[in-house]
């Protein structure tokens, strides 16, 4: 299963690259959204939550 996973992230990132989405890789170097991510776990504790892509493009946030 961690094989496919990385290759849906390989292929999401070229995808984004192709696109020309400029992105962050397991957090955000824009410090508002990094210090949220710290406590946005996706069992809802608190704890850090970093999803596997983050990019601003214009006035929205795109997080996979």
């Amino acid at each position: 299963m961690a094989k496919k996973e990385v290759n849906t992230d390989l292929w999401v990132a070229s995808q984004l690259k192709e696109c020309g989405i400029s992105y962050d890789a397991q957090g955000s170097n824009v410090k508002e959204l990094d210090e949220t991510l710290k406590t946005a776990s996706k069992r809802g504790t608190g704890k850090a939550g970093y999803p596997e892509y983050v990019s601003v493009v214009d006035d929205y946030v795109i997080v996979i």
